[in-house]
C-alpha cells in the first residue's frame, strides 16, 4: 500500500514538473538590474575592488530575479547570505505578482513567521498543513499529508512561494500540488 501511495504522488509530482517545464515563460520586460538596485537601496561602494565584486553581485541578483519571475516554476538555492529572501521580498513587491494572489507556505510555523517579516507580507503566510487542512489534504489528528482528488483545488494564488522546501517529503509536495 505505501509504495502505491508513494507512485502515485510521484506521478503528481512528475506530470506537473513536466507540464511546467514545457510551458513557455513569462514573458515580461523589465530593467531587473533597476529594480535590484531599487530593491537593495544602498549606494554601490567606493573602492574599487569592492565595487567591481557589489556589481557582479547585483548583475547575478538580476538574472536570478529574472528567471524567477518568468519561470513557471524555480527553485532558489544558495549558501546563507547570498540574497535568497532579499530576492524573494523584490519578487513579493511586484504589483504583477501581488495582483494574481501570492501564496507564501512554510514546512514549519517559525520559518512561516520568518519569511512573511523578511518579505515584509506579515500575516500572509501559512505552514503547509495550515494550508492543506483547508483543503483537505492533511490530517492532523495522523499527520497525515496526502493527495484528494475528491474535493475542491485552491484557485486563488498565481505564485506559490515555499520557503524550506527542501524539507518538504514527496506526500507533502504531491498534497501541495493537488490542492493548486
Amino acid at each position: 500500500y505505501q509504495v502505491d501511495r508513494l507512485a502515485a504522488c510521484r506521478a503528481i509530482i512528475r506530470r506537473e514538473i513536466l507540464g511546467r517545464k514545457k510551458a513557455r515563460p513569462h514573458a515580461i520586460a523589465h530593467d531587473w538590474r533597476g529594480l535590484v538596485d531599487q530593491g537593495l537601496d544602498q549606494p554601490l561602494p567606493k573602492g574599487t575592488a569592492d565595487r567591481e565584486l557589489e556589481q557582479r553581485a547585483r548583475a547575478e541578483k538580476a538574472v536570478a530575479l529574472e528567471q524567477i519571475f518568468c519561470s513557471r516554476l524555480s527553485v532558489l538555492v544558495g549558501p546563507a547570505g547570498t540574497g535568497k529572501t532579499t530576492l524573494l521580498r523584490m519578487l513579493c513587491a511586484r504589483p504583477e505578482v501581488a495582483a494574481k494572489g501570492l501564496l507564501l507556505l512554510a514546512p514549519t510555523g517559525k520559518a512561516r513567521v520568518r519569511l512573511e517579516e523578511q518579505t515584509g507580507l506579515r500575516g500572509s503566510g501559512f505552514t503547509l498543513a495550515q494550508f492543506l487542512n483547508r483543503y483537505q489534504r492533511y490530517d492532523g489528528a495522523r499527520g497525515a499529508y496526502f493527495p484528494n482528488a475528491k474535493v475542491p483545488r485552491c484557485g486563488e494564488y498565481r505564485t506559490v512561494i515555499v520557503d524550506e522546501c527542501s524539507m518538504l517529503t514527496e506526500e507533502q509536495l504531491a498534497a501541495l500540488i493537488d490542492s493548486l
